[in-house]
């Protein structure tokens, strides 16, 4: 049996299509030959005979003066009216839908022939009639009518304009509308009443004010608050990165008030620089529309910060060997290329010691801690991406070298790349390609940091007197780099320069147990 299905649906699709073929041609020869019939389905049963009057058979648009008799005139019937309708003309109509089609507007009315005053005793007796209905009973809603979308506007404004014509209605400003609103919402005293009258909580009322609970406004204030309250959390990770540096076996390990002072140092800094980058900002902004720009006052800031830091938790006093090798700060072009070694991250802020303006170099996530990438991106310090696909970050680091230093600011490079104290990296490139290019000097300076910085009761030895070892930096004899010097030999010379006066950690580690 399912086998044979297939066939079956075919042979009547077949069927039908021949069927409708077969309809459409005696349709289609029943309008060729009674071409002045006026009723189409006279015209399909082929019968000529003319169908009702046409002025007749037109539904009745005036009421009909004459005398009262409640009764409507009646169709004349064509010849051909037993033919027409079918087995519709004689279904038997529901009481709702034959009043649809025989509206109520037509009932009752006089015939032609009544006089006038017939004719105004019936209007004043159906008028009458009327009151009484609609006192007695509410006329009932057309099911069909299609309702108008009911909102929050359409809803003030008509209870702004009731009782005035719909054509002498006039549109509400969006003012007036607010206004509407927030009267509606605070005439209650009520919690709940306080709630705009579409039913929504997302609009609520302060004062005369309306605003929304996710607007622009306390989105800004979330990300401020917690941009600043990370200032307390990220010198955490600050912590176990100089922890990680000073982990090993050639190097003491950090105490507990090592640790606590590492995260003070680190909490200072950012909150110092958080106060002074939000100081400057507005004046930041207004110099992208006036052309200016706030560079030095952020190296300002920058210089304070670290002199501060260095000064409450690392030593008294920096000292400086060799200044007269340092360049002047005059702001001549082509500035210098300053390069030293780097341990930790007390060198950040003891080379602000030697009294002069640079650009840093530094990584990318730097940009993001709260405080110190907010100053760094007012002073236009350089940005690079160390990891990944990062030749557009190298050419950009070029780029604004060369052109901080053709505008007279010096750069600062620090050629390992990254901190170690125990072990001596060997230099990148980067410096003495932009000094090559430039035609600049190379300033090498050696930063020594001695290995009880951290673990020193500095600054509470400072109560009982007690002696704590400073940080010294030395500034060796410029080098000048010229076109056609080989790079090579160039991080060479700096490297012996700077690390000549820097004492090998095995020796440091026996100096400081006989000082024990």
């Amino acid at each position: 049996m399912e086998k044979q299905l297939p066939k079956v649906q075919e042979l009547f699709a077949e069927a039908f299509i021949e069927l409708q073929k077969d309809i459409g041609e005696e349709s289609a020869r029943a309008f060729q030959s009674v071409a002045t019939a006026e009723d189409p389905l006279a015209i399909l049963l082929g019968s000529t005979a003319p169908s009702y009057d046409a002025k007749i058979s037109r539904p009745l648009q005036k009421s009909y003066r004459g005398s009262y008799n409640n009764q409507i005139p009646q169709k004349r019937k064509a010849a051909n009216y037993d033919l027409e309708g079918g087995f519709i003309r004689e279904t038997v109509l529901q009481d709702r839908l034959r009043k649809l089609q025989n509206p109520p507007k037509y009932e009752g009315f006089a015939s032609t022939n009544s006089n006038i005053a017939s004719t105004a005793a019936y209007n004043k007796k159906r008028s009458a009639s009327k009151v009484d209905a609609t006192a007695t009973q509410q006329k009932p809603s057309n099911p069909y009518q299609r309702k108008p979308p009911i909102n929050i506007w359409s809803q003030i404004v008509d209870s702004k304009n009731v009782g005035i014509h719909r054509k002498e209605q006039t549109k509400m400003k969006w003012e007036d509308i607010e206004k509407e609103m927030t009267r509606d919402i605070t005439s209650g005293n009520n919690a709940s009443s306080k709630r705009c009258t579409c039913g929504s909580t997302e609009v609520e009322i302060s004062g005369n004010v309306t605003s929304k609970n996710n607007d622009m406004t306390k989105v800004t204030t979330h990300a401020f608050l917690l941009y600043c309250s990370s200032v307390l959390v990220l010198p955490i990770l600050s912590v176990f990165q100089e922890r990680k540096i000073w982990k090993s076996n050639l190097l003491p390990s950090i105490s507990l008030f090592g640790l606590l002072k590492v995260f003070l140092f680190n909490l200072l800094w950012m909150a110092l620089t958080l106060v002074g980058g939000l100081a400057l900002l507005p004046k930041f902004i207004l110099g992208k529309f006036l052309g200016f720009n706030c560079q030095y006052e952020a190296h300002v800031v920058e210089r304070l910060t670290a002199k501060i830091c260095c000064l409450c938790f690392i030593c008294p006093k920096v000292e400086i060997k060799g200044e007269k090798n340092l360049p002047p700060d005059d702001g001549s072009s082509p500035a210098p290329v300053y390069v030293a070694n780097h341990a930790s991250q007390i060198d950040l802020a003891v080379v602000y010691f030697l009294g002069r303006r640079f650009k840093w170099i530094s990584k990318q996530s730097v940009r993001y801690l709260p405080g110190v990438g907010l100053i760094m991106t007012l002073g236009q310090h350089v940005f690079i991406q160390r990891t990944g696909k990062n030749k557009k970050s190298v050419s950009n680091l070029y780029e604004k070298s060369t052109i901080a230093i053709q505008s007279g600011l010096p750069m600062f490079f620090f050629p390992q790349g990254t901190r170690r104290m125990a072990v001596r990296l060997p230099f990148k490139d980067g410096a003495y390609r932009v000094a090559l290019e430039n035609q600049s000097q190379l300033i090498p300076i050696s930063i020594n940091i001695p290995l009880t910085c951290w673990n020193s009761m500095y600054p509470l030895c400072l109560l009982w007197g007690g002696s704590v070892n400073n940080v010294v930096l030395t500034v060796h004899e410029p080098i000048q780099a010229k076109v056609g010097m080989d790079k090579e030999e160039l991080k060479q010379k700096t490297y012996d320069a700077i690390f000549s006066v820097l004492p090998l950690i095995g020796e440091e580690i026996t100096e400081l147990k006989k000082t024990k």
